[in-house]
Formats: C-alpha cells, structure tokens, sequence
C-alpha cells in the first residue's frame, strides 16, 4: 500500500494504471497532460472508456470471452 504517496506522471493515466493507482490507495496523482492532448499525439484511450460505460452484455471484454467459452474465437 502506498497510502500518503504522490504520483507524478506525463500524461494521463490509462485505465490499468488507474486502478493500480486506486488499488495502491495513492493519495494524490499529478500528470501534465489530459486525455485530449495524448490522443492528439496517438496515445487514444477513449475506446475504453466508451467501453466502460456500457452494460457488462455490450462491452467487448464480455463479448470476447463468450466467443471464447463458445469455441467461436478468431
């Protein structure tokens, strides 16, 4: 656990980093640049996010192993 810790990064923490972040229970975290600006530059993480968002059924880490479990993967 890293409670009482700051983390400093350039850009924007993508998801797995947030929540190793969140699960280091890390205080405060500083980055230079936002999500837009990263994206700009091909660093775009806004399919995961778009992807968060929706229902368990619809997200394409559910569809991915129910292809799996069904012998259907490519």
């Amino acid at each position: 656990m890293l409670k009482g810790c700051d983390l400093y990064v350039n850009g924007a923490p993508c998801p797995m980093c947030m929540s190793a972040i969140y699960w280091a229970r890390i205080d405060r975290v500083y980055f230079g640049t936002r999500l837009s600006d990263t994206s700009k530059i091909g660093f775009d993480d806004e399919f995961q996010y778009t992807d968060f968002k929706l229902p368990w059924e619809e997200e394409e880490s559910h569809q991915v192993l129910s292809r799996f479990r069904t012998g259907n993967s490519p």
